[in-house]
């Protein structure tokens, strides 16, 4: 029988919320192996769609701002499958794997990626626009 949300405890109302959020991080993970796979077929330009956001947002019925954040996790996550398979494991969320992917297409170092595990989402973030505000070609010219 399943217990009624307002029977549970607060701690049983968070380990619940946890185990659906690592489901959602490993429906994600195969959403963009898909996505990958689909791009790679040129599947959207076969149907007539301009890009893979247009088709995944049509196909999938999501906003486009999802569709345009699943594509970017396919592609940046190409080049990081270490950060592919803790989504995959359900070991961090979406939008954390997201942001530190974005922050290794900035050009942030392995140690600087590995620090950013203790900050939160929005720290990732910041870090990430420090590095995209400062290039490497600007750090020599300040040099």
């Amino acid at each position: 029988m399943k217990t009624k949300v307002h029977d549970l405890t607060t701690d049983q109302l968070e380990q619940q919320l946890i185990r659906l959020e690592t489901y959602v991080a490993q429906a994600r993970a195969r959403q963009i192996g898909l996505l990958r796979e689909a791009d790679q077929r040129q599947a959207p330009l076969a149907d007539g769609c301009r890009s893979l956001h247009e088709w995944t947002a049509g196909r999938l019925d999501v906003a486009p701002e999802t569709a345009k954040a699943l594509v970017t996790a396919a592609r940046v996550l190409t080049d990081q499958p270490h950060l592919e398979e803790t989504l995959e494991q359900g070991v961090v969320s979406f939008d954390r794997i997201l942001a530190t992917g974005q922050l290794a297409a900035a050009g942030a170092g392995t140690d600087r990626i590995e620090q950013s595990a203790g900050f939160d989402i929005p720290g990732i973030r910041r870090l990430t626009a420090r590095y995209r505000q400062m290039s490497r070609p600007n750090q020599q010219e300040v040099f």
